[in-house]
């Protein structure tokens, strides 16, 4: 049995979708939809303030939305920017440092009317590396490679023609790419003064294995040494052949504990995974921080806060690294800012949030 609907016109225009075009803005303001296109488009032309006025006004009142299809057909652009972490990060976009990171970049992204893309592939291995499909697709119009990245896969990207720029300390030396790298040396510089403050004298730094951590690292000690509030102070540092993660803690013990005493660092430092399972290690094995050893991380995240006892550690505005990514990229895809081949270092204030996990030398 049918049922009969009274509708009434009021509803039945609410029901109906209309798709205004550019043809229904020339029909209503008067003007060829070529003039509607190139104002709407931002091309250039002669045209009356008022022909440009009337145009917008008109797309206003109408209710135009650009189509982004036709729009991508136009300016061969796709709106996304594809932001690659390296797969041998540990935790992945659960890590936090990253988590941050990808905040600060979204919101710009987001602020200039782009997408953020995301996903993981091996940024490491050059024998059996193959463009992401997005890239192969052009489905991006640019990419942010972050996490650990060797110089020759960088290079595929760079060949290939896609716009690059690559992020963090762990980036090959020879990279063909833009790479924006954090100062790490002033963040620990200030945490080893605080540290001395306290009466510690002998301290190691756990660093990752790349030639850019180590060259920072080779700084940092030669920092200290020049440094005349650190006379007397030496500073170790450690390199395990493994990256600064949650992996990295126990080796660090053995090494830690294999020093003899009397030369033993009463401070280490190290990222916020390591000592974060560092001090679980500790525990097990029936020593106390900062009894024991006193320990500061960089960078600080929730991590630190959450750990027993909570972790002191160098704070960096790690949003405002990732905003920084976001705004080279959309000023070269919008107004064609080379992306040279160079390196910025991110010089931002880095501050010490200071917690239990250091405490004055016994």
């Amino acid at each position: 049995m049918s049922k009969r609907f009274d509708i009434s016109e009021k509803a039945l225009r609410l029901c109906i979708i209309m798709v205004v075009t550019i043809k229904d803005i020339a029909r209503t303001a008067g003007v060829s939809i070529g003039t509607v296109s190139h104002i709407l488009n931002h091309k250039p032309g002669r045209y009356a303030p008022k022909t440009r006025q009337a145009v917008l006004a008109t797309a206003k009142s109408l209710g135009y939305q650009p189509s982004a299809a036709a729009r991508a057909l136009a300016t061969r652009r796709t709106g996304q920017i594809g932001l690659i972490l390296s797969d041998p990060v540990e935790g992945r976009w659960a890590n936090l440092y990253f988590n941050t990171f990808v905040r600060g970049m979204e919101k710009i992204c987001r602020e200039s009317g782009y997408s953020l893309n995301l996903s993981l592939h091996d940024l490491v291995d050059a024998d059996s590396f193959v463009l992401p499909a997005k890239v192969g697709q052009r489905s991006v119009d640019a990419v942010v490679l972050a996490g650990f990245v060797t110089s020759n896969i960088v290079k595929r990207f760079v060949d290939f023609g896609l716009p690059c720029l690559c992020v963090g300390e762990d980036v090959g030396e020879e990279c063909s790419a833009p790479v924006i790298w954090p100062d790490m040396v002033a963040g620990r510089l200030h945490a080893i003064r605080h540290a001395a403050s306290l009466g510690h004298r002998r301290m190691g730094f756990l660093f990752s294995p790349t030639p850019r951590c180590r060259q920072q690292a080779v700084e940092l000690r030669k920092r200290v040494a020049q440094d005349a509030e650190l006379e007397g102070c030496d500073l170790t540092l450690i390199d395990l052949g493994m990256f600064s993660d949650y992996q990295a803690a126990g080796p660090l013990m053995d090494h830690w504990l294999g020093i003899e005493k009397s030369e033993r660092p009463t401070l280490l430092m190290a990222s916020d995974e390591t000592l974060a399972a560092f001090l679980r290690e500790l525990h097990r094995r029936g020593l106390r921080c900062p009894e024991d050893v006193s320990l500061i991380s960089a960078p600080d995240t929730r991590i630190c806060e959450l750990t027993v006892p909570a972790l002191t550690a160098v704070r960096r505005d790690l949003a405002e690294l990732g905003g920084l990514a976001a705004r080279m990229v959309i000023d070269h895809l919008e107004n064609d800012t080379p992306l040279q081949s160079r390196r910025t270092l991110f010089e931002e204030s880095c501050e010490l949030t200071i917690r239990e996990s250091c405490g004055p030398l016994s």
